[in-house]
């Protein structure tokens, strides 16, 4: 089964194909009380046979000192417990990256309360309706004005990213991954949709990408040459919105390979009339492997691997991915979140133990169907015991 086949990317071996994508579980509350069941959590993923796991949605802010940011946790103690955290990962037997991640939060980006000052930014100015869904973290019930960021506060926003991508490398990670996808910040300023400035950081498809290339290129000098860099990518926006094509995304990919790139988690961009979470996590109605069509489109412009996502929930699918050439390696999230131990028992042949996800994208997101609040991340693994 290629499937299980080693990978190495810029000097990092992965035993397998299965990568446990970036999911935000733990993420802000490292350093806190959760500190060890957030490690348990991730860990427990490796020992279940992924090859990778990537901690994801975490601001450059809880990892660098600066008083403007504001911090809610001392950055000092979120980077042991990140590298307590990668040790965890290490010991299980695999490889442990965390992504940088920004919403449209200055200087910060964090989701809660900062002691410091804090604006709502874009790339440029723009009101956000109540009733929208392109970003799911903006408050409820209200329109919000985006003021547009200055090209000062981008490079400050550079430079953190590229500062944080050092101190995630010091804590003992295997490799940073930067989120371009899902309508956050990056993907912004790379969209039609959201970034109509003029200037140098705008206009034409160069302007557009240059937030992007910048920020790899600062993260390459800081990391050095031998410390693996992936994006999660955003290769189109919502089908019809008028946004990114899958032609401009292909230009893109390949000048962030030239910048630095070591490899290019395929997913999409700005939702528009989905909801984030059907957008971003397909549901049942979306075919098996949804995305996959645009992980090969990207694969055959770039020569470093492309990991491909969107429903990859049985053994069949993810094989058929990897041998038809769609994709190097394949994210398994929500099959994850329902069953950790899927890639062990799929190597062993025990398929009937498979506890399997069915997409139903409720307690993944933290929300039980009647709005409560879940005990567990997985629907069906509660029941499953």
């Amino acid at each position: 089964m290629k499937l299980f086949d080693p990978i190495t990317i810029r000097g990092m071996e992965l035993k397998n194909r299965i990568i446990f994508p970036a999911l935000g579980v733990g993420s802000q509350s490292l350093g806190t009380e959760k500190t060890g069941k957030i490690i348990d959590f991730w860990a427990e993923r490796v020992r279940g046979g992924a090859a990778a796991v990537v901690l994801g949605a975490v601001p450059p802010s809880l990892l660098i000192p600066d008083e403007e940011l504001g911090q809610s946790i001392s950055p000092d103690k979120y980077i042991k417990a990140l590298n307590q955290l990668a040790d965890a990962v290490h010991r299980a037997g695999g490889r442990f990256g965390v992504q940088l991640w920004h919403i449209n939060r200055y200087p910060s980006s964090l989701i809660g309360p900062a002691s410091g000052p804090q604006e709502w930014v874009a790339p440029s100015p723009r009101i956000y309706k109540a009733e929208e869904k392109s970003l799911v973290y903006m408050p409820s019930g209200e329109d919000m004005l985006m003021r547009e960021l200055t090209a000062k506060e981008i490079e400050a926003i550079i430079t953190r990213f590229a500062r944080a991508s050092v101190q995630i490398k010091e804590a003992g990670t295997d490799f940073v991954e930067i989120h371009m996808a899902h309508g956050h910040l990056p993907n912004q300023f790379f969209s039609p949709l959201t970034n109509r400035r003029r200037d140098r950081y705008g206009g034409d498809l160069t302007g557009r990408m240059k937030f992007g290339i910048e920020c790899i290129r600062a993260i390459r000098a800081a990391v050095g040459d031998s410390y693996p860099v992936f994006v999660r990518f955003a290769a189109e926006d919502e089908e019809g919105s008028g946004g990114t094509t899958l032609a401009e995304s292909t230009a893109y990919a390949v000048d962030l390979e030239r910048a630095g790139v070591d490899c290019l988690d395929v997913s999409v961009g700005m939702p528009g009339k989905s909801a984030y979470s059907s957008y971003c996590c397909p549901p049942k109605k979306q075919p098996m492997g949804t995305y996959a069509h645009l992980a090969e489109a990207i694969r055959k412009s770039v020569s470093i691997p492309v990991v491909a996502v969107g429903r990859i929930n049985t053994a069949q699918v993810a094989e058929e991915i990897l041998a038809k050439g769609q994709a190097d390696l394949v994210a398994i999230g929500r099959q994850l979140i329902c069953d950790p131990y899927w890639p062990q028992k799929i190597a062993e042949n025990r398929f009937k133990e498979v506890v399997a996800c069915d997409s139903c994208n409720t307690y993944c997101w933290g929300i039980g169907p009647k709005g409560e609040r879940p005990k567990s991340l997985c629907r069906k693994a509660e029941k499953a015991g």
